[in-house]
């Protein structure tokens, strides 16, 4: 949860699409829906493209273009505590 929007109580919830080339990488991770809040928008960005990097394609869906909407919730009554 970034620092400053747990500070000022901000939550909300961003989807994130992440299209995949027939060939599987580059991964372009775009905005989809803002959660409202630029510092929480940029947060759920970073941390889809760190994991669309990092994931490894299931065997069923090479050579598949595809993309993916997902929501990143940030909630502080489910945030764990800093």
């Amino acid at each position: 949860y970034p620092p400053l929007a747990r500070e000022r109580g901000w939550s909300g919830t961003a989807e994130i699409e992440v299209d995949v080339p027939r060939e599987g990488a580059p991964r372009q991770v775009v905005l989809a829906r803002s959660s409202g809040h630029d510092i929480l928008d940029r947060a759920a960005l970073a941390m889809m493209s760190r994991a669309a990097a990092a994931a490894a394609l299931p065997d069923s869906l090479r050579g598949r273009a595809f993309a993916v909407r997902l929501p990143v919730v940030f909630d502080l009554d489910e945030a764990p505590p800093p």
